[in-house]
């Protein structure tokens, strides 16, 4: 195990491998509040075998942990109006072609162990969690109906849910307003809720590979190729996540706001490499050309 080191100890590692630090109070102040193992992250993308790339600069990697931190705060935002769309959704298809405690039922579900633990992860969310909301005493001695229950779930929740429905339960979800492949939909909401996950806590989205990648139709793939982004090599890495994002917002105006949000905070980041993060030039316009 290595020996803690103090900020100034954690500036001279960085100069000594090579990292230009031009303001060392800046550094110092900056390393006070942001902790060295988690911007170790972002050093690693300029520095091969802890040997900085020439000329890089400790301003410019705040500058990327910056960007970093503004890009995770506008995903986490669109991936919430995901995250209550399909809440909405679910609750309303299956309560009205089912009934308001569909969940309860096995037998709507494929798999009996995946059904149990999610039952498991729903009690304890209601009596560990929620027990003192207003909202849970008011169903107290009955079950929730869905519609409420969906509002205490967790995106990963409602992704397990989902993917351990039915086939038949799958498309009253799927048919309407949502109007998707149900496949589709459920690889979308396993690769986003990881994404939300990575967001709420804090992850580098930043030069990240994704191990989850999204499933993209042939339709799409035609879209992405004709536009120089090979998705072989791209799959994994941010854009397409934010491809099926826009794919699923249904309100248009969400989706311009989250495409000109986008286009504010690269021009404010205008040093930013975002093709670090899967974006071509023309990203704009194949986002607009989304329906």
């Amino acid at each position: 195990m290595k020996d803690p080191k103090t900020i100034e100890q954690q500036v001279q590692i960085l100069i000594d491998r090579g990292l230009i630090v031009r303001d060392i109070e800046f550094a110092k102040e900056f390393l006070n509040q942001v902790n060295y193992y988690r911007f170790s992250g972002y050093l690693k993308l300029f520095s091969v075998n802890d040997k900085f790339n020439v000329n890089t600069t400790f301003e410019k990697i705040v500058e990327v942990y910056n960007f970093d931190c503004e890009l995770r705060k506008l995903l986490y935002i669109y991936l919430g109006y995901i995250e209550v769309l399909i809440k909405t959704q679910l609750a309303l298809n299956l309560s009205l072609n089912i009934n308001a405690i569909f969940y309860l039922d096995k037998n709507n579900f494929l798999d009996e162990d995946r059904f149990n633990s999610l039952q498991n992860d729903i009690n304890d969310s209601i009596t560990r969690k929620y027990s003192k909301e207003p909202f849970i005493k008011h169903f107290q001695g009955d079950y929730l109906p869905i519609w409420v229950l969906v509002e205490i779930m967790s995106f990963g929740n409602i992704s397990m849910m989902y993917a351990n429905l039915i086939d038949s339960n799958k498309d009253l979800l799927c048919n309407g307003y949502l109007n998707i492949n149900k496949e589709y939909l459920k690889n979308y909401l396993y690769v986003l809720s990881n994404l939300r996950n990575a967001c709420a806590h804090q992850g580098r989205i930043y030069g990240k590979e994704f191990e989850l990648a999204p499933k993209i139709s042939k339709k799409d793939k035609k879209t992405l190729i004709a536009n120089n982004i090979s998705v072989s090599n791209s799959n994994h890495k941010l854009f397409i996540y934010i491809f099926i994002m826009i794919k699923l917002i249904k309100n248009n105006n969400q989706k311009d706001m989250m495409i000109n949000e986008l286009k504010l905070l690269f021009n404010r980041y205008s040093d930013i490499e975002i093709e670090k993060i899967g974006f071509v030039n023309n990203w704009k316009s194949i986002l607009n050309s989304i329906k």
